[in-house]
């Protein structure tokens, strides 16, 4: 793994800015439901009005490695390992909890 921000190295593995942005959007509503599963329905509001071209089904726990690799492979074509995004944000602190919860549940 290179050193470089997740940023950069989203862009280097040719995401656009609206497939980072649905990312760097859904895993912190991920972490906030983590919390507080209470807020399902307004977070799931809010997704699909920010994002309709990568409508989620909420019938998955995507704190579970499975269930998460297979949206983000689903929405963004596979141009990524989700492994090395997790690892990736982990290790620069961006929503290192639940990065390192779905990694967790991988092996």
């Amino acid at each position: 793994m290179k050193n470089i921000t997740v940023m950069d190295w989203l862009y280097e593995e040719e995401c656009t800015d609206r497939e980072i942005d649905f990312i760097l959007t859904f895993l912190p509503a991920l972490s906030t439901l983590s919390i507080d599963y209470s807020k399902m329905a307004h977070i799931h509001k809010l997704l699909n009005k920010r994002f309709p071209d990568f409508s989620i089904s909420w019938d998955k726990d995507y704190l579970q490695f499975v269930n998460f690799d297979s949206l983000i492979k689903e929405k963004l074509a596979g141009k990524f390992s989700t492994k090395e995004l997790l690892c990736r944000m982990s290790r620069q602190e961006m929503c290192k909890s639940i990065c390192d919860t779905i990694l967790a549940s991988s092996t």
